[in-house]
């Protein structure tokens, strides 16, 4: 088995881009989930985290390709602070395809084994719920 993120999987598709390829996603409370690629050999340039919007936008420094939930009002903010820098990605260039998931699935498994590290989830933010206490210990 070999694990394929979601951003990275919004990404390699585009990975002829000659600059940064940054995926995003919205991540609720106002934030973007986002992680950032170059192609040519593939490799991940920044690692997935959290940003808000405006931050992500006046970030990008060089030519910068952006894909997956670019919505209308982050569009415009990439547009006012990065515009000669930022190209966004249409709609139908950020459709997930199952070819891409394969491709870099099969990438990973050629480069040998990964060792007995199982596959985990990544979590960019701390649990919303606490450890519970028991009723009456003053918490």
């Amino acid at each position: 088995i070999a694990g394929v993120g979601r951003l990275e999987l919004d990404a390699y598709p585009h990975a002829a881009f000659a600059g940064d390829i940054v995926a995003v996603h919205r991540a609720g409370r106002g934030e973007l989930a986002w992680a950032a690629y170059r192609g040519d050999p593939w490799r991940e340039i920044s690692p997935p985290q959290l940003s808000k919007p405006q931050d992500l936008a006046a970030r990008s420094g060089g030519p910068t390709f952006f894909v997956g939930e670019v919505d209308d009002s982050f569009a415009a903010l990439l547009r006012e602070a990065a515009a000669e820098r930022a190209v966004i990605a249409t709609p139908a260039a950020a459709v997930r395809h199952a070819s891409a998931l394969a491709e870099l699935g099969f990438a990973r498994l050629a480069a040998g084994p990964a060792g007995d590290a199982p596959l985990r989830p990544v979590y960019l933010r701390p649990a919303a719920i606490g450890p519970q206490q028991a009723p009456g210990s003053g918490g």
